[in-house]
């Protein structure tokens, strides 16, 4: 399949939910996104069919707008949008972004009437379409190309600089979230450590043969992640957005590895600034991993503290840089 021609967007929504969607475009727009937002869908006609079908074949982000009002119409002409991204997607290389579903209301991914391409990939809450800094950035880094994720059996030691980008901001959070995402899958995916099998005990003489018991088929470990929201650590509490646009990066990131099982944002975000304990978290959500961390930027310096939890196991990670030029990414320590 041929690179997209243009760096444009695709909105795909329910007439009900016109205002919404308007403010998402207003939104992208104001940072330098092209955004096809077309609003003649009573005009119809072959020529517009045409035109729709061809932008959804040639757009580079196709974000579908889910709500209550997508939900309660049975029958679309944005169904038939939706089917036909899901269509194109099949046609996309794996772990390059091209549906990213938003949310402008309480619909969540559980029972939504929506594709099954839509579901596998993380969405986006913008409740009455109000647009986020966050989201906004995550978009521009997505339109500047995949962020590929690092296969387990290799860490990262450098962050290459993409050849063009049309925000610092959003190239900070893509990096960000690709290193972390890096470190993440290399501990969740590698093999555990074999522990050393303990000697057998000598059993004494009897008149029948002692038979020893049979070893448990080995179960497979449940690839499971939750990743809290991360804290601010900055003294500017407007960096809460760039702090978020860290913790999306990376939820979206894991969401491409098939072998991970990754909880939604809606479900850890209940999660922000709780006192409970990791093990009772764990618990609740049902995961065996949990990834929590902190962002703090002082000037043009980044410094990102994480700490991956398995059970009563610690695995921490402290990622500093990512200045103006060569960057460094983060260190491991186990």
């Amino acid at each position: 399949m041929s690179e997209p021609a243009n760096k444009a967007v695709f909105l795909s929504y329910a007439s009900q939910d016109t205002e919404a969607v308007r403010r998402i475009c207003v939104a992208l727009r104001a940072a330098g996104v092209e955004v096809w937002f077309d609003q003649s869908e009573l005009v119809g006609g072959d020529a517009w069919d045409r035109k729709i079908r061809g932008q959804v074949n040639t757009c580079a982000l196709f974000l579908p707008v889910i709500s209550a009002s997508t939900q309660a119409r049975q029958e679309g002409y944005f169904r038939l949008e939706w089917h036909l991204a899901e269509q194109r997607s099949l046609l996309i290389a794996k772990g390059r972004p091209f549906i990213v579903p938003v949310s402008i209301d309480a619909t969540s991914e559980r029972g939504a009437l929506v594709p099954d391409a839509f579901t596998a990939v993380q969405w986006t809450k913008l409740p009455g379409g109000e647009t986020s800094a966050a989201f906004v950035s995550r978009v521009q880094t997505l339109l500047d190309g995949p962020d590929a994720v690092t296969p387990p059996a290799a860490m990262p030691s450098v962050v290459a600089a993409p050849a063009r980008r049309s925000s610092r901001l959003g190239w900070v959070v893509g990096a960000l979230g690709a290193v972390v995402v890096a470190l993440v899958v290399f501990l969740v995916m590698r093999p555990a450590g074999k522990d050393a099998a303990p000697a057998p005990k000598p059993v004494a003489a009897t008149k029948s043969p002692v038979v020893p018991p049979t070893a448990p088929a080995p179960v497979a470990p449940d690839k499971s992640i939750a990743v809290l929201p991360f804290a601010n650590r900055s003294a500017d509490k407007e960096n809460e957005f760039f702090t978020d646009g860290v913790h999306e990066d990376i939820l979206t990131n894991l969401c491409s590895v098939r072998a991970l099982r990754v909880m939604s944002r809606t479900s850890v975000e209940q999660f922000r600034g709780t006192k409970k304990s990791i093990k009772e978290i764990g618990a609740e959500l049902g995961v065996t991993y949990i990834l929590e961390g902190s962002v703090q930027r002082v000037g043009n310096k980044v410094h990102v503290t994480g700490q991956h939890h398995r059970c009563a196991h610690r695995h921490p990670f402290v990622g500093q840089g990512l200045r103006q030029g060569p960057q460094r990414g983060p260190g491991h320590s186990s």
